[in-house]
């Protein structure tokens, strides 16, 4: 039985936060490689998984770190001259019966592809090393057959209804964003579109943005790295970033109708030129880690409350960190939606509660003119209907339909 309680928040209600921070690691950011990598491995094993043995088996990829390499870095060119390594850590089924998974195999594809695709002047071949590390031990008062099955007979299926939670966990969820939230999760997706990389090509993944509001004045610092054969010199180096930094700023007026303070890349007033080879500090040895980074909602946001739950490449069967996170967040969505009002929730459970029966769900909503007797019932049956969805969303998690960063 989950016990489902609900309450106003005078906190929630937007003209009482006067003071805000927000902050996101972008698409080429170590830590958002990493959870992209670890999610990845995930989905292209759960996919193996499928094809051979019509189920997946149990895996846990959330422990990938990618180590920089080495690069000789001066405006107008760049080259690395030592790779990336990444290291798969974890736990997961290696074989089923005498069948071998190629977890090395897959780990290599998933890195290769997101690399490729976030990164400029990344050749796998020559600039990444991969190490899995990944081993298949059973936990304690688990069965053998959990990581060591003998047959694909002893796989769970995701729509398994006798399925429980492997962990304690405390999973949060929001709704809406606020303006600066979305405007600082926007920033990098932007700038690393296809309309913006044909006007500024010389712009870099690891965009790192920060933003503030106090009241009604915005600000932002961007953080953007530039390939450095596309910069010339140190004045061509900072035209671009008054360029980019004047775009910004107009980006937002027309988009959100605010004024904003943007600075990018402020080392520049010390004449330090953010430069790289393929767009990322790991060119010089930066270090990622799965977890580190943005949450699920792809933000980082000390003023709310927030789950330390890493997603990125957990098991999609029965890790409820993984699956309430998201849960959360379509409560809170639904809920909003429903009443016109912010809302926050959170879900808690411990380990072997059945998935769709978390110990409890809290729920939270700006002060109105509602009292808890009268929305208890729409709140409660809402509520219950999400729960049983837990299974759906565990297939979308295989299927890789859910961002995780």
């Amino acid at each position: 039985m989950t016990f489902i309680s609900i309450a106003p928040d005078p906190a929630l209600a937007e003209d009482t936060r006067c003071v805000e921070t927000v902050e996101r690691k972008g698409a080429g950011h170590p830590d958002t490689l990493c959870d992209r990598i670890s999610e990845l491995t995930s989905i292209l094993y759960a996919e193996h998984c499928r094809k051979v043995f019509g189920r997946v088996a149990h895996h846990w990829f959330d422990k990938v770190m990618l180590i920089g390499g080495e690069a000789e870095i001066r405006f107008g060119a760049g080259w690395l001259t030592a790779p990336y390594e990444v290291i798969l850590a974890g736990k997961a089924v290696t074989s089923i019966g005498d069948i071998d998974i190629p977890i090395t195999d897959i780990f290599r594809e998933a890195a290769t592809t997101i690399l490729i695709d976030t990164l400029k002047n990344f050749d796998p071949a020559r600039d990444l090393i991969v190490t899995n590390k990944v081993r298949s031990g059973a936990g304690p008062g688990q069965p053998k057959s959990r990581y060591r099955p003998a047959s694909a007979a002893e796989l769970d299926q995701p729509d398994d209804p006798t399925l429980v939670s492997n962990d304690c966990n405390l999973c949060t969820g929001y709704y809406p964003m606020s303006v600066l939230e979305q405007i600082v999760l926007a920033v990098d997706e932007h700038l690393l579109s296809d309309q913006v990389q044909v006007q500024h090509p010389y712009i870099g993944s690891d965009i790192k943005t920060v933003g503030w509001r106090r009241d009604d004045a915005y600000a932002l610092v961007v953080n953007v790295p530039f390939i450095a054969s596309d910069v010339p010199s140190q004045e061509d180096y900072l035209q671009k970033c008054l360029d980019v930094e004047t775009y910004i700023a107009k980006w937002i007026k027309d988009t959100w109708a605010l004024h904003a303070d943007v600075k990018l890349n402020p080392e520049r007033l010390w004449k330090r030129a953010y430069l790289t080879v393929t767009g990322t500090v790991a060119d010089t040895g930066d270090v990622g880690v799965t977890g580190r980074g943005n949450r699920m909602n792809g933000l980082i946001t000390p003023g709310r409350e927030m789950s330390i739950e890493a997603s990125a490449g957990k098991n999609p069967l029965d890790h409820t960190g993984k699956l309430y996170n998201v849960l959360a967040a379509e409560i809170a969505k639904d809920i909003s939606q429903e009443f016109g009002l912010p809302c926050k929730v959170g879900i808690t459970t411990i380990k072997g509660a059945l998935l769709s029966r978390p110990t409890s769900v809290t729920i939270a909503l700006a002060p109105h003119n509602w009292s808890v007797k009268e929305i208890e019932p729409l709140v409660t049956s809402l509520v219950e209907r999400k729960l049983e969805t837990v299974a759906a969303v565990s297939k979308r998690f295989i299927e890789g339909s859910i961002r995780v960063c």
